[in-house]
């Protein structure tokens, strides 16, 4: 059995495949989802998101009391998740395997590089959603007109 996905930018459709002649790894399969993914729409989406996350980040570069409000709470939360992936098993996050006495303990490289290229996976997902949006709200327009 073979499930697909089409990531095509107006349809959206889950398809299951049973028998011979299944080919999961179809390369225009492959290549559609990859022209919208690294479209350079969502590519844009995501730096703008990046942006207004740094604008999130900037004024505790002036004022360090600023992680302490709201906003500043809402800017650490990429940082903190490293604390729920240790909890959850994966090992090698933090410093001293977490055993810390009574402090935090830091992550490590690797819990740096985990915290990175996760969020920035997450983020390149939304971008791509926004992007989605964007297009199928523009072609719907280009139907009613």
């Amino acid at each position: 059995m073979c499930l697909v996905y089409s990531l095509h930018p107006t349809v959206a459709s889950l398809a299951v495949f049973d028998g011979a002649g299944c080919n999961c790894f179809d390369s225009s399969h492959i290549m559609a989802v990859a022209k919208i993914m690294l479209r350079s729409s969502t590519l844009k989406i995501m730096l703008y998101l990046l942006i207004g996350y740094f604008l999130l980040w900037a004024p505790s570069l002036f004022w360090p009391k600023y992680l302490d409000s709201p906003l500043g709470v809402i800017a650490v939360i990429p940082v903190l998740s490293v604390y729920v992936f240790h909890n959850l098993g994966i090992p090698g996050l933090l410093y001293n395997n977490g055993a810390c006495g009574w402090s935090w303990c830091a992550p490590t490289i690797l819990g740096w590089l985990f915290i990175v290229s996760f969020w920035l996976f997450l983020l390149w997902l939304l971008a791509s959603f926004i992007a989605r949006l964007k297009i199928r709200s523009v072609n719907a327009q280009d139907r009613d007109s």
